[in-house]
């Protein structure tokens, strides 16, 4: 059987694949940017391709019998393009990494140990108890909103309870979840708990109902003091509001680790967003690794490789979107 690599992300599980299935595969390795007699070639003999996208302009692969996506989204898969019976399964697995980098930069509002120690190496002590020093704030009873309460919300629900955090969270369809958020609600009553919110966590998948769905009214509801937290797909949030709320100081911040523009290609340098969200101080940008653990590959692509032998053996996969089981 023959298993395309398609791309860095998914090349980056080789070795937990070769671990976990030996020699009953071949593995192989491809970039979209690879010639197109070379990419062709690969295409035209693979039996699975893991890739987190797929599209129209692909060569043909006759043999192709399933695309695991090493990711949890779908908005990249082109389902209409893909050949007859092939089969499309997910992975998750990323609510680790995500929930301590939303942690991380939530601590940060209110801990920040890189400026206090770059500002006490120069010998100011205005920060001290003894001269005088207003005291910082705490996570320990403020509100963090999850916009979506799959994997990854629940992640941060985790952590942020274990902080003393109150936890609120909308979802498409509300339902008993562990842990329990103090308060579950669906999308129509975004507005009313962002309004409670000192973070607010953007979790959820891009779909046409998510597209644009923190926009100006939401955010104009928020505290000053608020923090946007983007983990998910940069156009859940519009970014002309969210970067004229921020000019404004209307916000108190953003953390983005997705974005509006990506590199076409590896090597490719591309500005993130349409708007210098580069030249603000009251933002804190990643390039969409917020994920990006040696814990998450391993997980990850265990299941691939799980879902590789299943293939094999002619048993039901796991996380199959397409065609639904």
């Amino acid at each position: 059987m023959s298993v395309l690599l398609l791309g860095t992300v998914a090349q980056a599980g080789h070795a937990v694949l070769r671990d976990a299935l030996g020699e009953t595969v071949d593995l192989v390795h491809a970039l979209a940017t690879d010639p197109p007699g070379d990419l062709a070639a690969k295409f035209q003999d693979a039996d699975v391709l893991v890739c987190p996208a797929y599209r129209a302009d692909y060569p043909a692969a006759p043999n192709l019998k399933l695309l695991h996506a090493p990711n949890a989204g779908l908005d990249s898969i082109e389902f209409d393009a893909l050949p007859e019976g092939v089969r499309v399964c997910n992975a998750f697995e990323h609510d680790v990494g995500i929930g301590e980098y939303v942690l991380s930069a939530m601590l940060k509002t209110v801990l920040d140990l890189d400026r206090t120690d770059r500002v006490f190496r120069k010998g100011d002590w205005s920060e001290a108890p003894r001269m005088g020093a207003t005291p910082r704030s705490e996570l320990s009873g403020q509100t963090v909103l999850c916009v979506g309460y799959g994997s990854i919300g629940q992640g941060v629900a985790v952590r942020a309870k274990a902080f003393g955090m109150k936890v609120d969270a909308v979802t498409r369809t509300p339902r008993d979840l562990e842990p329990r958020p103090d308060r579950m609600a669906d999308f129509s009553r975004l507005g009313d708990l962002a309004a409670d919110a000192d973070f607010l966590v953007v979790a959820c998948p891009l779909t046409e109902e998510t597209e644009g769905l923190i926009g100006a009214d939401v955010l104009a509801r928020m505290k000053p003091t608020a923090t946007v937290i983007n983990v998910a797909r940069g156009s859940i949030v519009d970014q002309k509001a969210l970067y004229d709320a921020l000019t404004a100081k209307r916000l108190g911040g953003a953390v983005l680790d997705t974005w509006y523009n990506y590199p076409a290609g590896e090597g490719d340098a591309v500005r993130p967003a349409d708007y210098p969200f580069w030249e603000m101080d009251n933002v804190v940008m990643s390039p969409h690794n917020s994920g990006w653990t040696q814990g998450l590959i391993q997980r990850r692509f265990t299941l691939v490789a799980d879902n590789i032998r299943r293939v094999l053996a002619g048993e039901p996969l796991i996380n199959q979107v397409h065609p639904l089981p």
